[in-house]
């Protein structure tokens, strides 16, 4: 599964938690809750046929923040 973020500095902020569950630092409840602010949510609903998919997401390193 390719992961989307909501911008970088939740993807560093993902991975920092990611390590930290690795050691055993924060519990998997822990690690769920970096999930859900940190990953970019999609629009998972099934297009019609023929009908072109827009992804809602925003992909980290897509544009500055300034």
């Amino acid at each position: 599964m390719d992961k989307h973020y909501v911008d970088e500095e939740m993807m560093v902020m993902h991975e920092s938690a990611q390590t930290l569950f690795g050691m055993g630092l924060i519990n998997a409840a822990e690690m769920k809750e970096f999930d859900e602010d940190c990953l970019a949510k999609e629009d998972i609903t099934t297009p019609a046929a023929g009908v072109s998919r827009s992804k809602t997401i925003t992909p980290a390193f897509t544009s500055p923040r300034y």
